[in-house]
């Protein structure tokens, strides 16, 4: 009867994180850049970041005194000018989704850090069991050569 839990069997677990591994890496990086596109693309992101005004121009027109003393006083992007309520929605909901993007990119990198640790791990167990094989079939090679010899 053959033993279940042989070498060849550890060695193609051990290939198979490896391969896991590679594949979580490679899901993370595309998903990451996935996310990091759709975050780029958010309204409340550019908004933070000054790459687009916080009220449409129609607003804007009907606030353009206010919004001249508020940029010469220097108050921050995001406490400009009043919004109508049906925009304001539209910025929470961006809020929201701004959050949901970053929580998932974050994830990801949780994802691809699980990945990485597959990747080392396998690499490691494949290594220390190629060795002692070798280590062993030596062994063995020199025991056969020693019996050949009469030492």
């Amino acid at each position: 009867m053959r033993k279940f839990l042989t070498v060849e069997l550890f060695e193609r677990l051990f290939f198979t994180a490896i391969v896991v591994g590679i594949s979580m890496l490679l899901l993370t990086a595309l998903r990451f850049a996935d996310l990091s596109r759709q975050l780029a693309d958010n309204e409340m992101v550019q908004i933070r970041r000054g790459l687009c005004p916080l009220v449409p121009s129609n607003i804007l027109e009907r606030f353009q005194w206010e919004w001249t003393l508020q940029v010469s006083v220097g108050i921050p992007c995001d406490e400009k000018a009043p919004l109508e309520n049906n925009s304001g929605g539209g910025l929470i909901a961006a809020d929201m989704e701004r959050r949901r993007l970053v929580e998932e990119r974050f994830n990801m990198m949780v994802v691809g850090g699980v990945g990485l640790v597959l990747v080392g791990l396998g690499w490691l167990a494949t290594d220390v069991t190629r060795t002692r094989r070798r280590k062993a079939e030596a062994a063995t090679a020199d025991d056969a050569h020693s019996q050949t010899w009469g030492h």
